[in-house]
C-alpha cells in the first residue's frame, strides 16, 4: 500500500475579496504570441500581462487590499498581487483598450492611436500609476480584475512595496526576465518571439506555440 492523507484546504493561500481598491501599476510583462481557446475555438493572439498591487481598504465593500500575516493580522507591506491577461490590441473593441481609457478617464484619439500602431506604446510609462482597480468574480467564480478606472481625488496615492517589472520581448532585458516568477518565464518562453530570440526560425516557432492558460499561474496627470 502507498496512502497518504490527503487535504482539501487551501493552505496559506489568499485571495482578495471583492470590492474596488486604491492600487498601483507594478508589472506590464509581454507574455508573447500564447495559443488560447475559446468556446471550442482556438486562436493565437499576442498577450499582455497587466499586475497591480493592492492598497487600503476597499472603497465599496469591507474587503481589504492586504495579505494576513503569519500572525494573523493583516499586514500593510504584503499587499495582494493582482493581474490582467489581455490581448495586446488597442482596437476599440479590446478589452486592453478599454481599460486604458477608462483608467485614464477619457478615450484615445484617431491620431493617437495611430501613433502608437506606428511608433509602439511606451510602456514603461504604466509602472508606478495609480488607478482603482475592480475584484469581482468572472464566469468561473474566481475574483478577477473587472475594471480599472482613475484613482479617486479623495485618496492619497499608495507607496509602493514591489519592485516594478517592464518587460517588452521586442526590446528584451535578461534582468527584468530574471526577476519574474518562475511560472510567468515558462509561459514567456513557450511563445514564438521568445523562441526566435534563441535561435529558432519564427515560423517554425509559430507552429511549435504551445497552449497557455487563460488564468494566471500580477498629481492628476496621467502620462499614457
Amino acid at each position: 500500500m502507498a496512502k497518504m492523507k490527503m487535504s482539501s484546504s487551501g493552505g496559506s493561500f489568499q485571495d482578495p475579496a471583492i470590492g474596488t481598491y486604491a492600487a498601483l501599476c507594478v508589472r506590464v510583462i509581454d507574455l508573447g504570441t500564447q495559443e488560447n481557446e475559446y468556446e471550442g475555438k482556438k486562436s493565437q493572439r499576442r498577450q499582455l500581462m497587466l499586475g497591480f498591487e493592492l492598497h487600503g481598504e476597499a472603497v465599496d465593500t469591507n474587503g481589504c487590499g492586504y495579505m494576513v500575516g503569519d500572525d494573523g493580522k493583516i499586514d500593510p507591506k504584503k499587499p495582494f498581487m493582482v493581474s490582467a491577461w489581455l490581448t495586446a490590441s488597442f482596437h476599440e473593441e479590446a478589452t486592453l483598450r478599454k481599460f486604458m481609457e477608462s483608467w485614464r478617464g477619457q478615450p484615445y484619439s484617431d491620431e493617437q492611436i495611430s501613433e502608437f500602431e506606428n511608433e509602439g506604446f511606451d510602456w514603461g510609462l504604466m509602472l508606478g500609476v495609480p488607478c482603482m482597480v475592480q475584484m469581482a468574480p468572472n464566469k468561473n467564480g474566481k475574483i478577477k480584475i473587472k475594471n480599472l478606472t482613475k484613482l479617486h481625488k479623495n485618496i492619497d496615492k499608495p507607496v509602493m512595496v514591489n519592485k516594478p517589472i517592464v518587460l517588452m520581448l521586442d526590446e528584451f532585458e535578461q534582468e527584468a526576465f530574471d526577476a519574474l516568477p518562475q511560472g510567468i518565464r515558462d509561459i514567456i518562453g513557450k511563445s514564438p518571439e521568445f523562441k526566435g530570440m534563441n535561435g529558432m526560425a519564427i515560423d517554425k516557432a509559430m507552429a511549435e506555440v504551445a497552449p497557455a492558460s487563460n488564468e494566471p499561474p500580477f498629481d492628476d496627470e496621467i502620462p499614457f
